[in-house]
Protein backbone atom coordinates (compact mmCIF):
# COMPACT_ATOMS: atom_id res chain seq x y z
CA UNK A 1 0.00 0.00 0.00
CA UNK A 2 2.94 2.27 0.89
CA UNK A 3 5.13 1.19 -1.89
CA UNK A 4 2.25 1.59 -4.47
CA UNK A 5 2.20 5.36 -2.79
CA UNK A 6 4.66 5.77 -3.27
CA UNK A 7 5.28 4.84 -6.65
CA UNK A 8 2.38 6.64 -7.54
CA UNK A 9 3.56 9.94 -6.00
CA UNK A 10 7.32 9.51 -7.94
CA UNK A 11 5.23 9.30 -11.31
CA UNK A 12 3.05 12.25 -10.74
CA UNK A 13 6.48 13.97 -9.70
CA UNK A 14 8.20 12.67 -12.76
CA UNK A 15 5.55 14.11 -15.05
CA UNK A 16 5.12 17.16 -13.09
CA UNK A 17 8.39 17.71 -14.00
CA UNK A 18 8.52 16.85 -17.60
CA UNK A 19 5.62 18.83 -18.21
CA UNK A 20 6.49 21.71 -16.50
CA UNK A 21 10.48 21.99 -18.03
CA UNK A 22 8.47 21.29 -21.28
CA UNK A 23 6.89 24.47 -21.12
CA UNK A 24 9.44 26.15 -19.94
CA UNK A 25 11.54 25.18 -22.68
CA UNK A 26 8.96 26.04 -25.35
CA UNK A 27 8.48 28.99 -23.99
CA UNK A 28 12.22 29.66 -24.48
CA UNK A 29 12.29 28.31 -27.89
CA UNK A 30 9.33 31.08 -28.83
CA UNK A 31 10.68 34.31 -27.43
CA UNK A 32 14.44 33.61 -27.53
CA UNK A 33 14.53 35.38 -31.21
CA UNK A 34 12.49 38.12 -29.87
CA UNK A 35 15.06 38.77 -27.38
CA UNK A 36 17.76 38.42 -28.75
CA UNK A 37 16.54 41.29 -31.32
CA UNK A 38 15.16 43.23 -28.62
CA UNK A 39 18.83 43.30 -27.14
CA UNK A 40 20.18 43.89 -30.31
CA UNK A 41 18.02 46.84 -30.67
CA UNK A 42 18.97 48.35 -27.30
CA UNK A 43 22.52 48.04 -27.82
CA UNK A 44 22.19 49.71 -31.37
CA UNK A 45 20.46 52.85 -29.15
CA UNK A 46 22.71 52.96 -26.64
CA UNK A 47 25.71 52.75 -29.24
CA UNK A 48 24.39 55.40 -30.82
CA UNK A 49 24.32 57.36 -28.26
CA UNK A 50 27.02 57.29 -27.18
CA UNK A 51 28.81 57.93 -30.19
CA UNK A 52 26.49 61.01 -30.86
CA UNK A 53 27.71 62.32 -27.37
CA UNK A 54 32.12 62.42 -28.05
CA UNK A 55 34.20 60.74 -30.90
CA UNK A 56 37.56 61.00 -29.50
CA UNK A 57 39.13 57.75 -29.69
CA UNK A 58 39.53 57.17 -25.62
CA UNK A 59 35.56 57.41 -26.08
CA UNK A 60 35.97 54.61 -28.98
CA UNK A 61 37.93 52.13 -26.78
CA UNK A 62 35.57 52.68 -23.66
CA UNK A 63 32.78 51.47 -26.04
CA UNK A 64 34.61 48.53 -27.09
CA UNK A 65 35.16 47.28 -24.16
CA UNK A 66 31.74 48.17 -22.87
CA UNK A 67 30.25 46.86 -25.41
CA UNK A 68 32.98 43.67 -24.90
CA UNK A 69 31.94 43.21 -21.05
CA UNK A 70 28.09 43.19 -22.00
CA UNK A 71 28.68 40.82 -24.58
CA UNK A 72 30.54 38.39 -21.83
CA UNK A 73 27.87 38.94 -19.57
CA UNK A 74 25.27 38.08 -21.47
CA UNK A 75 27.20 34.87 -22.81
CA UNK A 76 27.64 33.91 -19.02
CA UNK A 77 23.73 34.43 -18.30
CA UNK A 78 22.98 32.20 -21.03
CA UNK A 79 25.58 29.59 -20.09
CA UNK A 80 23.76 29.96 -16.39
CA UNK A 81 20.14 29.60 -17.97
CA UNK A 82 21.45 26.26 -19.79
CA UNK A 83 23.31 25.38 -16.34
CA UNK A 84 20.09 25.11 -14.71
CA UNK A 85 17.97 23.85 -16.94
CA UNK A 86 20.98 20.74 -16.99
CA UNK A 87 20.63 20.70 -13.18
CA UNK A 88 16.94 21.46 -11.86
CA UNK A 89 15.12 18.13 -12.85
CA UNK A 90 17.99 15.91 -11.34
CA UNK A 91 16.77 16.11 -8.03
CA UNK A 92 13.57 14.89 -8.51
CA UNK A 93 15.02 12.08 -11.20
CA UNK A 94 17.42 11.26 -7.91
CA UNK A 95 14.69 10.98 -5.70
CA UNK A 96 12.19 8.88 -7.92
CA UNK A 97 15.39 6.30 -8.93
CA UNK A 98 16.51 6.54 -5.60
CA UNK A 99 12.37 5.59 -4.67
CA UNK A 100 12.49 2.94 -7.44
CA UNK A 101 15.42 1.36 -5.74
CA UNK A 102 14.26 1.22 -2.68
CA UNK A 103 10.43 -0.37 -3.84
CA UNK A 104 12.58 -3.05 -5.31
CA UNK A 105 14.66 -3.84 -2.34
CA UNK A 106 11.59 -3.39 -0.20
CA UNK A 107 10.08 -5.72 -2.84
CA UNK A 108 12.84 -8.42 -2.71
CA UNK A 109 13.06 -8.76 0.60
CA UNK A 110 9.20 -9.07 1.33
CA UNK A 111 8.12 -12.25 1.93
CA UNK A 112 6.89 -14.64 0.02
Amino acid sequence: MIISSMAKNGAILTAFALVTTGLVASINALTADKIAEQEQLQLTAQLQEVLTQNRTTTNYLQIALYLLMKRLVHTLIKLFTVLVKIINPLPSLFATLRQMVTVGILTYLQPF
